[in-house]
């Protein structure tokens, strides 16, 4: 099976100073249902085409598409700046056992196209393809076929493009992308991480074509291409503001309430002394509204781009039944009881397959990544998709409002009940995404204070008790 690898590379972030324009959305020509698979280029009568493409680096997006627009608790933190981010993030392509992988071409003017089946062989280092093909006149469309009417002008005003990663569909002249869904990363230096099985998209379009009459050979006007990913990428990070101490607490019975401990571990009644323990890590889990990277996408071959996912993004987005019309993505369920937003139509769905993140209390720099720091990445093939990311925390210890999430303070009480203030976080995407780009959002984890404490933490006790014992001894709050 072809595979595409990703690598997250063991360095810090950089800015990148390169812009690159949202591909133009035009009106549509009519399109021919035709296709024909690709034979050799010395077979007789054939129309040669041959070319090569190289795997364009990655690039960080200097734009930010996901904003605030009402939604409970928003607030993006998307700083870029550091060293080298351009390198944070690289791919290549790995071939079948005959050392190539499927590619999807389209050749078009502005009267229609016609795919082009074919196998391009890849570059011994992953980066770049080359391939040399043969297109047969079909005898049957010999009249109106479109390749008889391209090469009757000699191919001029023909343009041509090519995707690699695609799939076929269930139907003849069908293509589509199954995406591979949420990824958890635990970043360590020197220490990349790979994600296989066709992870991206690759493309190049609008490429302009010279054409030998003579030869009946074709080839792309000004040598190598570009292969650039489709769509866009955003990785999720954390930035949990909480306090970074807590009262320690203990809870030795379900029957009884939790007790405070000063630093001998001996029981007290006072808040004053109660020894003070650094507070675990908040573990969240990503879940995503509507974005192409939750489901499986229908690539349409059209004038200037190829159209992913676009059949059944936008237009129906608010359609209530819109989940039952799609391949959802592997790993991902919709979020049982109540979501996150306002909207009606919003149905947001949970990376389950991945886990959670653990996310430490500390102050992060935007410009780098830390030593063990976990963060999700989605790969969205549809630049023009419309939805939104979000976080959740499933258990919430420790920010949960309850006596173990409580510090101390410099009023009149000398304690403050700490709880999660935004555990509705999501942040939606307001614009088109820039193509071959990545965007990083950052969720701030704060609190608010209130004193009296919260009940709704012992709304499942003895989830909460057993998880507490697991956590007390996961986290030695009790050395």
């Amino acid at each position: 099976m072809k595979k595409f690898y990703m690598a997250l590379a063991a360095v810090s972030l950089l800015a990148s100073c390169s812009k690159e324009n949202v591909e133009p959305q035009p009106k549509q020509p009519q399109e021919t249902q035709e296709s024909i698979d690709a034979v050799d280029p010395n077979t007789p009568g054939a129309i040669r085409l041959s070319l090569s493409a190289d795997v364009a680096p990655i690039e960080l997006a200097q734009d930010n598409i996901f904003g605030g627009d009402g939604q409970e608790a928003r607030g993006t933190e998307l700083t870029v700046g550091g060293p080298d981010l351009n390198k944070a993030i690289t791919y290549k392509i790995t071939p079948d056992a005959d050392g190539k992988v499927p590619a999807l071409l389209y050749l078009y003017d502005n009267q229609g196209g016609i795919p082009i089946n074919t196998k391009a062989t890849v570059a011994s280092d992953g980066r770049g393809i080359s391939l040399s093909l043969g297109m047969l006149l079909d005898p049957k469309v010999a009249k109106g076929g479109t390749l008889k009417r391209l090469a009757d002008k000699n191919m001029k005003g023909t343009k041509l493009s090519i995707m690699i990663g695609h799939e076929n569909g269930q139907k003849p002249g069908e293509y589509v992308f199954t995406n591979k869904g949420a990824k958890k990363i635990t970043y360590k230096p020197n220490e990349p991480v790979t994600f296989g099985d066709n992870f991206l998209l690759l493309k190049a379009t609008g490429l302009e074509l010279d054409y030998n009459e003579a030869t009946k050979t074709i080839a792309v006007k000004g040598g190598k291409v570009s292969l650039q990913m489709q769509g866009y990428l955003v990785a999720a990070r954390f930035a949990n503001k909480f306090p970074s101490k807590m009262l320690h607490h203990r809870w030795d019975k379900i029957s009884e309430s939790p007790y405070g401990v000063n630093a001998q571990g001996k029981r007290v009644t006072g808040y004053a002394q109660m020894a003070e323990v650094d507070r675990p890590p908040l573990g969240v889990t990503l879940t995503v509204d509507n974005l192409s990277g939750t489901y499986q996408t229908l690539i349409k071959p059209t004038h200037t781009r190829f159209e992913v996912g676009e059949d059944i993004a936008n237009a129906q987005y608010q359609d209530p039944n819109i989940l039952n019309k799609r391949t959802m993505t592997t790993g991902f369920r919709k979020v049982q009881g109540a979501g996150h937003g306002f909207r009606e139509r919003e149905n947001f769905l949970d990376a389950y397959a991945i886990g959670e993140a653990e996310i430490p209390v500390r102050s992060i720099d935007a410009t780098k990544f830390y030593d063990g720091e976990q963060f999700f990445l989605l790969y969205c093939p549809n630049p023009f998709d419309r939805g939104s990311i979000a976080y959740r925390s499933l258990m919430k210890l420790y920010y949960d409002g309850s006596p173990f999430a409580t510090r101390h303070t410099q009023n009149s009480q000398g304690y403050a009940f700490c709880y999660l203030k935004n555990k509705n976080n999501s942040f939606r995407k307001t614009k088109d995404a820039t193509g071959n780009k990545y965007y990083y959002v950052t969720f701030p984890i704060e609190s608010a204070d209130f004193v009296g404490g919260s009940n709704y933490w012992t709304s499942d006790k003895k989830a909460r008790f057993d998880a507490y014992q697991v956590a007390q001894a996961k986290y030695k709050l009790d050395k």
